[in-house]
């Protein structure tokens, strides 16, 4: 809550924009430091008001925090990604189980390189038998 509070007075304070220079000095002051994320710990730990700092610090933490939020909605979209993959894999093995003959199955993993055994649920494997 107090970083959005922070990004909108930063977006006002910086409303006019910034000459090319101006942003070449936030970027690199954020590169001295090591990252976004350190740049503005340095910042925060100066506890200068926003209105005392030089436009080249506001700038800087802009930067720096937009680029710690767009961090985040990457790690959640790159989760949200990985679980919908692998949901999409068990309904893909689902689905193979249930609509490949076993016969067919069995045909296709003697053509395989390596030796495989099906892992088929154990009461179709049951219910083949009996």
């Amino acid at each position: 809550m107090a970083e959005n509070v922070l990004r909108r007075l930063l977006a006002y304070q910086n409303i006019g924009g910034a000459s090319e220079r101006r942003i070449v000095e936030a970027a690199t002051a954020i590169e001295r430091a090591g990252s976004a994320g350190e740049f503005a710990l340095d910042v925060t730990n100066q506890r200068r008001s926003l209105w005392k700092m030089v436009q080249t610090g506001t700038i800087g933490l802009e930067i720096a925090l937009n680029e710690s939020v767009e961090k985040r909605m990457l790690d959640l979209e790159v989760r949200a990604l990985e679980f919908i993959w692998k949901r999409e894999e068990e309904l893909a093995r689902i689905i193979d189980q249930e609509l490949t003959p076993r016969r067919m199955l069995e045909a296709h993993l003697r053509h395989l390189p390596i030796k495989l055994r099906p892992r088929l649920p154990r009461f179709i494997a049951e219910g083949e038998r009996g």
